[in-house]
């Protein structure tokens, strides 16, 4: 299972980026270890179970589309998954210039994204969260403007699995990467 992360920018295809999740080691760990909760309030931290190794980023550059889903791989054992999905996707600022600024919520996310309103919701906290849309994907895209700023993004998931001689269960998880958005040139070469 793997949690993809395609970029388009300029009409130009970015190598996708891969973030393997190492499914065995999870289902183990989630059939017998205590974790956390793993409700959507306080969703189990699974940055130990996924591979970032060389498919990390560090910078997004103007005028680029991200998109973000969750795939099964062909040779994953999903006999004990019932449902598996992408659930949303949480970005925080957390550049010290925007944190230090006062008009925290005017129009902040407006100037760096362009999204669509049916499934991007801006938190009075100044949270972005982006929900999948009809393809199962969180999309969003940089504004083709001048802009630098470090923000925090989650992934949160779901699995829904049924261990042997336990009830079925739906576990939520999230990663939590970090990027910077920059109008200056991105680190992904086009495929």
């Amino acid at each position: 299972m793997y949690i993809k992360i395609k970029l388009k920018q300029d009409g130009l295809v970015i190598a996708p980026i891969k973030f393997n999740i190492l499914l065995e080691e999870l289902k183990n760990a989630l059939k017998h270890c205590y974790m956390e909760l793993g409700t959507p309030y306080n969703p189990i931290r699974i940055d130990n179970f996924v591979t970032v190794g060389k498919n990390a980023f560090s910078l997004i550059d103007r005028k680029t589309k991200i998109s973000v889903s969750l795939s099964a791989c062909s040779d994953d054992d999903l006999s004990d998954i019932i449902d598996y999905r992408l659930v949303c996707c949480k970005v925080i600022n957390v550049d010290k210039t925007f944190i230090n600024e006062d008009y925290l919520l005017n129009n902040h996310w407006g100037r760096l994204f362009k999204y669509n309103d049916e499934f991007v919701y801006s938190a009075p906290d100044g949270t972005l969260y982006i929900a999948p849309n009809k393809n199962e994907k969180c999309v969003i895209s940089t504004r083709d403007s001048v802009h630098d700023a470090n923000i925090s993004y989650s992934i949160l998931l779901s699995l829904k699995a049924n261990f042997k001689d336990e009830k079925p269960r739906r576990f939520y998880l999230i990663l939590d990467p970090l990027v910077k958005i920059s109008s200056g040139k991105g680190t992904n070469p086009p495929i």
